[in-house]
């Protein structure tokens, strides 16, 4: 029987100082490796919202829209670059065969 996946990683945002937590982990699980397949298992499903539409409900976030809109902007486009680019790599991750997966 193979155990629970023991290890997992969030994606985490900076923005205007403070730290955002994005619901995704991807865990790895040794045992699905020792047993030839993928340990990878992405266990979260993709944001069904923008994080600029996250941030706007957030005091923190925007505040700093209303008080500097063109930064505030940079910085969520910013954000939503890096959040996208971390699901993609996750995503990947957890699709890759296993027989692409180091065999050390």
């Amino acid at each position: 029987m193979i155990a629970d996946p023991p290890e997992s990683l969030s994606i985490t945002v900076l923005f205007g100082g403070g730290l955002v937590v994005i619901g995704a982990s991807i865990c790895y699980n040794p045992e699905l490796k020792a047993a030839g397949r993928n340990p990878f298992i992405l266990d979260s499903t993709s944001p069904d919202i923008t994080f600029k539409e996250h941030a706007y409900n957030e005091t923190r976030f925007s505040s700093i829209a209303r008080t500097n809109p063109e930064e505030g902007e940079c910085l969520l486009q910013i954000a939503q670059r890096k959040i996208n680019q971390k699901w993609g790599v996750y995503g990947e991750m957890a699709t890759r065969d296993s027989s692409d997966l180091d065999s050390n």
